[in-house]
Order: structure tokens, then C-alpha cells, then sequence
């Protein structure tokens, strides 16, 4: 992860090409003049310095987070994206959830584009990214639901009149279940004169059994039932992006997303093979976004985001009777939201950026039964929540800051009820001292949550047919306080981090009995008093024998209880782990492997009791015909899976996972690319803030 070349820069002032660019260099930075690169563009294709090196880290501390440019670095080979980001610095993807310091993150940004799916990582090759900004926390600017931060992918640059892209299918098989997956991706990144596109397209297709046993031990009797769920889904997303360069202060662009996914499962039980309930789902999504951006002057740049985004989802659950099917759920919802942003940036000077602006965000959402259209079997729910805000960022020498203020307000309305309304004013502090090759990250941010629409309304849904969940009206939006300290040491070859935050209503999903019915239990959201969390995190990065990369992380956490549910009183401090082992090696001649484990111990918290889960993931690859295809197999030697018991009431259910990990996949890429090629300037070795020199072309 670390890079060490011995020739130092200052036996260059500058250096002129034959077409009369000029180059130069100094300590801490490479600038070539624009006009003169015009000029050179045409005549000559590459200008290799050869003589040119640089001593220096690839990952570049800042107020936020850091800075970490992968283009040319070993790393990349034999990898998705999101296998990419689990190894680098404080991320960690855990059970498809990517997380920054054990926090889920705010948003994913690829080339300024917000990620609406995040299997969408799945299908874009490491391979052809450039560079990657971690933000630790999402800024003032953002409405957030977490204190996780921000992944933001910068794509490799487009020549001029060129385009690259990739193909890539897919096919994996489990032990027991036969082949249970499949799938296809491509992906095209162009521009062509002032014009730039980015097209993305992939599917899926998915059969899948799961067993799992459920056990109920009640003062009534024990029961143990074992269930098989038998899910078929077919899944197909689109994502695309145009940008028009007006001029060179000036651009707008244009992002559509598209989501389709049609899915059936049926519940069975495995001793008499009895179907228990059978559920279909389909869920449409359409998203489209304008932006714009521009140079105001010197000093000041606008930029305004408007969109939109449709959703519909259909949704019918019903168990068999001696003739006919009984519904148990059949739902239909439709969905529409409405963003509207704008920031303005003035640079006070080259070191210090002021930011104001505001951001506008409205659903509706309208719940009916699917089939009968009447007033009493629906729910209408408005959501608003306005923003605004002003940040501040720069340094002073070599310590970088941010600061933000934003007032934000949540609004919620179902139909029928008065209008839930909170509102605070949050701040957020981040300071980055650098110490040597050390760094040290101070962090603060207040949190107003979203109220979670989603959570209050009343329609069940059925995990199976002896559990339920259904929302809650009353729900209030969670606060937090959270503080953290990051130390990068080594040049972020260790990197350790102690965080503390402070949830005010946070909501939690207990298990209660259904009156109505015996052996039937429900989920329902519930605000919790306050509660405290610390979490220490330790992670080493290191290199050996310039091909091998090892990432180990080791978190441990310790959540307070202080609440009474279900007339249990819950007043204990709980410890949580979590360890993982990422290994990836890249050898010669196009071959190479990665091993990753991880291993979760049990742990409780309130009513459940979570057991030991670990797994052990494996892959080899070979590239061919001068990279441009690659063929990798990966797979799951031995695991274990959840188990889960829950307290309801004067019951103890017990959900325990028994499909086999065992799976073997083959995956086949093919990368192309065309056009006019860019000048190529070959700084060989050399990560001098790498932004700076990219910029520049």
C-alpha cells in the first residue's frame, strides 16, 4: 500500500517536451500548463519522463477523511468494486453492507453520481477505477440518517474521442441447491467532444432454496418446525449518465436510473413437504436526475441538483386452505420523491472554501390493498425535510479542518393524524493533524434523523407464516451525538479509531405475541430511551514482498441497555466483535488469489441473543490477451451461519440458518476499450497528491 522512490525533486526546476509544454515540478507538485497542452496534444501521443521520481504516500490525509488513488496498483486485479473498497483504509463490507469505522455509509458516489443500488459496485471491475475519497462523516450539506460517511469512485479519465468499457457474466452453484445464480453486466464510459456518457447495464437471475429451523419454547409445550423457503427472482437495472461541457465553465448533466425486480418465494415444510405460504413481490424504480454546475467568477462556483424518483411496489402474501388461498397480505404502494439542492463555493483563497445552500426533500407515499380501491384500506404519508447550511474548509499549515452548521427539519404526515414535526440545529467538526507519517482525525457531529416513514405504516408483512411485522404511527425521529478519534500511523499502515455516540429515541424492533392468534408472533418499532455506545476499532495495512496486501481489522463495542420491554427490564453494558482477515495476492503472468474470513462472536443486545457466524471466501483468477480478459473462480470452502433467538413475552424463538455455505461460482470478464487516444503523460512511479497532476489533463 505504500509507495518509496529514492530520487528526490529537487534537481528539477522544470523541463520543456519538443512541442514546447511546459512542465514543472517542485516539492509538492507536477503542473502542466494548459494552453501549451493543447498545443501538444496533437503532435505527440507520449511524453515519457523517465528521469522523473517521487517520494511519497498513495493515500493523502485530509479534514474529512483521506484521498487514495488505486489507478496503476496491484490491488485492483481480480476485483469487483465493492471487493476494492473492503481493502482499503477504515471500510469494511459486511453481509452487503459498506460500512466506514463499523457505520453504514451515508451514500456512494461514482464520477458525482449518487449509486441507487449498490449491486451496481458488484458489476463495475476494480480494474477501471482511478481513485477513491472516503468522508467519515457526511458533511453539513447532507440530510443524513447515520453518522456513517461518504465513498465517492472516481472512474479512470476518457480520451478525447475514445471510449472503454466491460463485459462480464457470471454463474455460481451451492451445495444441495444446484445452480442457484446468475448474471450479466456491461458497462461503457465515452466522450465525444463536449459530450460525455456513462451506461451501465446488468441482471440477474436467481433461484435459491433456504432451510432453516424454527423452534418455539413456551410454557405450553416446545414446538420445532423445519421450513424451506424456495425463492425465484429476476432482477434487471439500468444506469445512465450525460454530461454536456457548454464550456469550460459551465456543464450540465442528466442521471436515469431504472430497477426491476420480480420475485416469488414459497414456504414449505420439510417433513410432509406442505406448502405454508406462498408471497410475490414486484417493485419498479425510476429515478432521474438534472444537474449543474458553473464558474461564477473566480472565486465563486454554483452548483444545482434537482430530482426525481418514482417507486412502485406490489406485494401479495396468502397460505392455502382446503380450496382456495387466503390472502395474508396484498399491498400496493407507489411513491414519489422530490430533491432539490443548490450549494454556492467561494474560495477565499487557494487554502480556504466557504459553502451555503440548501436542500429540499418531499415523498409521498400511498398504501393500498392491491385489488380494492376504498378510503378505509389506505394510508397516505407526506414526508418533508428541509435544510440549510454553511460549512467552512481549508488549513492552516499542515492541519486541515471542516466546519458545518445546517438546520434541519423533519416532517411527517399520515393521513388522518396530525403532522409529526421535529427540528434542530446540527454541527459538524472534523480537524486532521498530521504528525510525521502519522495523522490524527478529530470528529463531532449532532444528527437528526429522518423520521422512518417506512416504519409507520400499518400493512404487515410476513416473514413467514408465524411471523410478522407491522409499523407504528407513534414513532419518533432519532438524535445522536457522535464523537470519534482517528489515528492514521505509519502512513495509515495501522490505523486505530475510538468512537462514542449518544442515541436519543432510537428505534428498535421487539417481539411481541399476537392476541389474536396462538403460536403467531409480530415485530413492531418502538422509541428506546437514551442510550450510550463506545467502539474501539484497529486495522493494519501492510505489503509483503511487493504483491501480497493483508488487511486484518479487529472492532469491539460495548452497548449500554436502558430500557423495559415486554415487562423485562434491560439495564446491562453488552460487548460486540467483530474480526476480519483479507489477503490479496497478485503473481506473475496474469495469475492471482485472494482469501478473506470473518468471524462475528455471539453477542446480545436487548431481547436477542445473536450466535457465532464466520465464513471463509476464496478466488483465483488469470488474466489474458494483454489483460483484456479475465477469467476468475471464487469460492466458499466452510462457514457458519446465524442463529438467532428472540424473547417474546413468556416465549423464546429461535430462527436457526441450516443451508449449507458451500458454493463455487465462475466469473468472465472482457475489457475493451477504442478511440482517439489521450497524450500520456507517464510520471512512472510517481503519487504526488495525484489529483493535482490528473487535473491537469
Amino acid at each position: 500500500m505504500f509507495l518509496f522512490i529514492a530520487m528526490p525533486l529537487s534537481a528539477y526546476s522544470h523541463t520543456r517536451g519538443e512541442a514546447g509544454a511546459r512542465i514543472e515540478v517542485d516539492q509538492d507538485s507536477v503542473r502542466i500548463n494548459n494552453d501549451d497542452l493543447k498545443s501538444l496534444t496533437d503532435t505527440i501521443p507520449t511524453i515519457e519522463l523517465d528521469e522523473l521520481t517521487v517520494t511519497g504516500s498513495y493515500v493523502v490525509g485530509n479534514a474529512t477523511g483521506y484521498h487514495i488513488n488505486v489507478g496503476k496498483k496491484g490491488i485492483v486485479k481480480g476485483k469487483n468494486a465493492n471487493e476494492l473498497l473492503n481493502f482499503l483504509p477504515n471500510l469494511t463490507e459486511e453481509e452487503g453492507v459498506l460500512k466506514i469505522n463499523g457505520l453504514a455509509t451515508h451514500e456512494v458516489i461514482i464520477d458525482g453520481r449518487k449509486v441507487s443500488d449498490l449491486s451496481e459496485l458488484r458489476n463495475i471491475p476494480a480494474e477501471l477505477i482511478e481513485s477513491v475519497d472516503v468522508r467519515y462523516t457526511a458533511g453539513a450539506d447532507k440530510v443524513t440518517n447515520t453518522a456513517g460517511g461518504i465513498i465517492s469512485i472516481k472512474l479512470k479519465e476518457i480520451p478525447v474521442k475514445g471510449f472503454y468499457g466491460s463485459l462480464k457474466g457470471n454463474i455460481d452453484a451451492a451445495y444441495r441447491n444446484g445452480v442457484d445464480i446468475g448474471g450479466m453486466s456491461g458497462m461503457i464510459n465515452g466522450r465525444f467532444g463536449k459530450f460525455s456518457i456513462f451506461e451501465a447495464l446488468w441482471g440477474s437471475l436467481l433461484d435459491l432454496k433456504e432451510w432453516h429451523t424454527d423452534t418455539e419454547v413456551s410454557p405450553s409445550g416446545d414446538v420445532v418446525r423445519n421450513l424451506l423457503d424456495r425463492i425465484k427472482s429476476k432482477q434487471i437495472s439500468n444506469s445512465m449518465s450525460l454530461n454536456y461541457e457548454i464550456n469550460d465553465k459551465h456543464n450540465i448533466g442528466l442521471n436515469w436510473y431504472l430497477g426491476v425486480n420480480d420475485r416469488n418465494s414459497r414456504n414449505l415444510n420439510v417433513d410432509n413437504d406442505a406448502l405454508l405460504m406462498k408471497s410475490h413481490s414486484k417493485e419498479f424504480s425510476n429515478m432521474i436526475t438534472l444537474n449543474y454546475s458553473g464558474t461564477l467568477s473566480r472565486h465563486d462556483r454554483l452548483t444545482v441538483s434537482g430530482e426525481w424518483m418514482m417507486r412502485n411496489y406490489d406485494e401479495n402474501q396468502s397460505q392455502p386452505s382446503e380450496t382456495v388461498y387466503l390472502p395474508l397480505t396484498d399491498w400496493r404502494l407507489n411513491s414519489d420523491l422530490w430533491k432539490f439542492s443548490a450549494d454556492w463555493q467561494h474560495n477565499f483563497t487557494s487554502t480556504h472554501t466557504f459553502n451555503v445552500g440548501t436542500v429540499y426533500n418531499a415523498t409521498d407515499s400511498r398504501i393500498r390493498r392491491g385489488r380494492i380501491q376504498t378510503d378505509d384500506l389506505r394510508q397516505d404519508v407526506l414526508a418533508q425535510t428541509p435544510l440549510i447550511y454553511a460549512s467552512m474548509q481549508g488549513s492552516f499549515s499542515k492541519v486541515s479542518y471542516y466546519g458545518g452548521l445546517n438546520w434541519q427539519m423533519n416532517s411527517v404526515k399520515v393521513s388522518g393524524e396530525k403532522s409529526n414535526i421535529q427540528n434542530s440545529i446540527n454541527p459538524t467538526v472534523q480537524v486532521s493533524i498530521p504528525l510525521g507519517k502519522n495523522r490524527i482525525t478529530l470528529l463531532y457531529k449532532h444528527i437528526l434523523d429522518n423520521i422512518p416513514y417506512d416504519a409507520i405504516t400499518e400493512k404487515k408483512v410476513w416473514s413467514d407464516p408465524y411471523n410478522y411485522t407491522i409499523g407504528n404511527k407513534d414513532l419518533k425521529a432519532p438524535t445522536e451525538h457522535y464523537v470519534s478519534v482517528t489515528a492514521g500511523l505509519l502512513d495509515s499502515r495501522i490505523n486505530l479509531s475510538a468512537i462514542y455516540w449518544h442515541d436519543m429515541n432510537v428505534i428498535y424492533w421487539p417481539t411481541f405475541n399476537d392476541p389474536q392468534n396462538k403460536g403467531i408472533s409480530y415485530t413492531k418499532p418502538v422509541n428506546m430511551d437514551p442510550n450510550d455506545f463506545y467502539a474501539l476499532v484497529a486495522e493494519l495495512n501492510y505489503r509483503f514482498f511487493g504483491c501480497w496486501t493483508l488487511k486484518a481489522v479487529g472492532r469491539v463495542s460495548f452497548n449500554t441497555e436502558n430500557s423495559e420491554l415486554s415487562g423485562r427490564l434491560y439495564n446491562k453494558t453488552r460487548l460486540r466483535q467483530y474480526y476480519s482477515l483479507s489477503n490479496s495476492v497478485n503473481l506473475r503472468k496474469g495469475w492471482g488469489f485472494s482469501v478473506n474470513a470473518y468471524v462475528e462472536p455471539t453477542y446480545r443486545y436487548y431481547d436477542r441473543t445473536y450466535h457465532t457466524v464466520y465464513q471463509v471466501n476464496c478466488s483465483v483468477y488469470k488474466t489474458l490477451f494483454d489483460n483484456t480478459l479475465q477469467i476468475m473462480a471464487d469460492f466458499q470452502p466452510f462457514g457458519k451461519r446465524r442463529t438467532l433467538d428472540r424473547m417474546s413475552e413468556d416465549r423464546k424463538l429461535t430462527l436457526k440458518y441450516t443451508t449449507p455455505v458451500q458454493h463455487f461460482g465462475i466469473r468472465i470478464t472482457w475489457f475493451f476499450r477504442g478511440g482517439k487516444r489521450d497524450v500520456n503523460v507517464n510520471v512512472r512511479q510517481s503519487t504526488i497528491d495525484y489529483r493535482e497532476v490528473r487535473d491537469t489533463f
